[in-house]
């Protein structure tokens, strides 16, 4: 895929439009759940992803909600948090529609809330745990690339934001 998987707009026929609209539903249950409209309306006019999680400032971890796309911080590395939703994308043909992020015992994890590229048939059932406060994401550890993988993660939506339970 050419340029920034998270930053171009591409004409959208077939599965890549239904696949952005089976994302802009799931921001549409999150919303639901209390999840600021600003994530969905976001997505929806095409700016893509939000982020929601803890950063390291020079006053220790502050946690920050909805951030647009442009907005997003970047890991202890350096690295901007948007760049690895953007490889993510460009290797699996995933759509991402929202991120998390938090630090814990074992790493800095940036969770990726994604519409797979072809597993069109479990959206529904996707749809119905993610109302229940779990998501299949790709959960990439940024200290420790071996450490990332695919899973099921809970969540609980609060103050507008998402913050990842288990």
């Amino acid at each position: 895929m050419e340029g920034s998987a998270l930053t171009e707009r591409k004409a959208e026929t077939g599965f890549a439009a239904a696949q952005r609209a089976e994302a802009s539903a799931r921001l549409g249950i999150l919303e639901g759940m209390g999840l600021d409209p600003s994530a969905k309306r976001a997505f929806d006019e095409g700016r893509r992803i939000c982020f929601d999680g803890t950063v390291d400032t020079v006053l220790g971890a502050v946690r920050l909600k909805c951030l647009l796309a442009g907005d997003f911080p970047t890991s202890r590395s350096g690295k901007p948090l948007l760049d690895e939703a953007a490889e993510f994308e460009a290797k699996t043909g995933a759509l991402v529609y929202f991120a998390t992020h938090e630090f814990t015992a074992f790493g800095e994890l940036l969770d990726l809330f994604y519409v797979s590229p072809d597993e069109e048939d479990d959206w529904g059932e996707e749809r119905r745990m993610l109302s229940e406060g779990l998501a299949y994401a790709k959960v990439c550890n940024l200290d420790d690339d071996m450490m990332s993988d695919f899973g099921m993660i809970g969540f609980d939506v609060s103050e507008g934001g998402i913050a990842r339970t288990m």
